[in-house]
């Protein structure tokens, strides 16, 4: 019983690696089509000019709250709302390495949303994945070791 769940066990652990590895070597995949659509930056049609409609929206927002900015070329990222001042919004992005604040200019902008993060039901889930992963390991082994 011990050679049939150590060779199970080594199956199962070397499957899903086979499985990315060969979707993403086909140029032709699935995979691989998704991936190079979302590289592509989507064309939007130009809007009107809604100035007074961006300047009431933006001086609603709390200052030092998580935003996601996304600009009218397609480019998009995430930072901290610092205000408005004139014309454009002062956004300090949240990367890894620190940099300075940048200006956009409230024209460019097509679309400014409250970042929420990661909500608790969703970190919920994942770590009663990861317990029951852990678990059933134990148990596989435990099976293993009990039926020698």
């Amino acid at each position: 019983m011990r050679r049939p769940m150590a060779l199970l066990m080594a199956i199962l652990l070397a499957c899903p690696a086979c499985a990315v590895r060969l979707s993403l070597q086909s140029p032709g995949s699935t995979l691989a089509r998704r991936i190079g659509a979302r590289q592509q930056p989507q064309a939007q049609a130009p809007r009107p000019a809604d100035g007074a409609l961006w300047q009431r929206y933006l001086n609603s927002l709390p200052v030092g709250s998580r935003v996601e900015v996304q600009m009218i070329d397609g480019k998009s990222f995430k930072g901290i709302y610092m205000g408005v001042e004139g014309e454009t919004i002062v956004v300090k992005p949240r990367t890894r390495i620190p940099e300075p604040a940048r200006s956009v200019p409230i024209v460019s902008l097509a679309a400014v949303e409250l970042d929420q993060g990661t909500s608790t039901g969703k970190v919920v889930a994942i770590a009663a994945g990861i317990a029951a992963g852990a678990v059933l390991g134990v148990l596989l082994v435990l099976s293993a070791l009990i039926s020698d």
